[in-house]
């Protein structure tokens, strides 16, 4: 889905990560990306995009709940952990049976420290911005009791409107 890096535009591979430095080389970081081409032909140059981000799973204590524990394995289940394991998911289905738009997906990393690899992923994406016609970011999944969905930030009615729908169709 992504470039990887190289020194010249002839000797580019497509890769899976989209690499990226942090803090002007002090730290490197990469997203992680593929598409699912869409099954209509007029349809399949627009992306549905699907998001999450992966940056907090590991040993480090930065963001951490329980810093005073060091450096020990943090699976990140309630944020990092379940919306990539969602987008995995997700991959997996529209593998199967593809949708009529594209499907983007793509982990991003550097999250934590300010949005940096959405930042990094919008500016130098696999495809143009205007191309994207829909994002959904998993951000956590699951917690919630009594069969509710939660969605925050829906500002669009059409968007209200859709996810609604999709509830009503469970």
């Amino acid at each position: 889905a992504f470039r990887s890096r190289c020194d010249s535009a002839s000797s580019c591979q497509e890769s899976y990560f989209q690499a990226f430095d942090i803090e002007r080389g002090a730290s490197f970081a990469h997203n992680v990306g593929t598409v699912v081409d869409g099954s209509d032909p007029r349809l399949r140059t627009q992306f549905v995009v699907l998001g999450a981000h992966y940056d907090a799973l590991g040993r480090s204590p930065t963001f951490a709940l329980d810093r005073g524990r060091g450096f020990v394995i943090r699976p990140g289940a309630d944020d990092n952990a379940s919306g990539t394991a969602g987008l995995l998911e997700l991959a997996r289905r529209f593998r199967d049976r593809p949708a009529r738009r594209s499907i983007l997906i793509v982990n991003f990393d550097a999250e934590e420290l300010g949005l940096i690899g959405s930042r990094v992923f919008l500016n130098d994406g696999p495809v143009p911005p205007r191309a994207m016609t829909f994002m959904l970011d998993l951000e956590m999944i699951g917690r919630l009791h009594g069969n509710r969905l939660f969605v925050e930030g829906v500002r669009q009615r059409a968007t209200r409107a859709l996810i609604d729908s999709a509830v009503a169709a469970v």
